[in-house]
């Protein structure tokens, strides 16, 4: 997934222009995304690009479009059991 399918999908689910959304745009102030369309775009994020929801583990990552999106696409660190 690329940063523009993810704005993309981001305005398709909440009807936002793609010009409003960038990486610093917050979520809920700037977006003026609320709780249940957050889930929503969520479900629909992990449906259509299967990201793991358990990659989702505070509210700082869901705060901005950017934090969101590395959130979602960063590579999972490798846990070395000895």
């Amino acid at each position: 997934m690329t940063f523009d399918d993810f704005r993309e999908l981001i305005s398709k689910n909440t009807n936002i222009p793609l010009t409003e959304i960038h990486e610093k745009a917050v979520f809920k102030d700037d977006l003026e995304i609320d709780s249940l369309q957050m889930v929503n775009l969520i479900l629909d994020l992990s449906a259509t690009y299967g990201v793991e929801l358990s990659r989702i583990t505070g509210k700082g990552a869901i705060d901005t479009v950017g934090n969101l999106f590395f959130t979602l696409t960063e590579e999972p660190e490798n846990e070395n059991i000895l």
